[in-house]
């Protein structure tokens, strides 16, 4: 068991790209394709002062929350909210920043369930133990050095 998360885009694959085609293929679906220009603005670069075009910022919005909808594992290392985390490490670009704001608004990350919930609990516990353990092994070490007998 891994206690750290491997990046699932290691082997070269571009996070942001495939937020996009996540989202494009949700658009496909709704029957409302992204252009080109809309899929360039999206990927470019979030800055404060960028006015982004409110029908676009909404289509987009809307597309990531029926993304979000449609996911079925989100234990999947690359479901869009998974991909997120990974997006974001050359730039910050703007098909990101919406993201962000739509998981923060349906309450951040989703709820664990199911397998993972339970690792998540077995861990809790584990992690428990090892810090009561540690902290005998430290009285009893404390109690060694000074030579006194609890």
């Amino acid at each position: 068991m891994s206690w750290i998360t491997k990046n699932p885009f290691a082997n070269g694959s571009d996070p942001t790209a495939h937020i996009l085609a996540l989202i494009a293929a949700e658009a496909d679906r709704a029957g409302t394709p992204l252009t080109e220009e809309e899929k360039q603005t999206l990927v470019g670069g979030w800055d404060p002062e960028t006015v982004v075009p409110e029908d676009l910022r909404a289509k987009v919005r809307k597309l990531i929350e029926r993304t979000f909808d449609h996911e079925a594992d989100l234990d999947n290392p690359v479901s869009l909210g998974n991909s997120v985390q990974w997006a974001g490490e050359q730039g910050y670009p703007m098909i990101v920043a919406l993201t962000e704001e739509v998981m923060f608004e349906r309450g951040g990350k989703s709820p664990l369930r199911g397998r993972r919930w339970i690792i998540d609990r077995i861990q809790l516990v584990g992690c428990g133990f090892v810090a009561v353990i540690l902290l005998t092994l430290f009285a009893a070490f404390v109690s060694w050095l000074f030579g006194h007998s609890w």
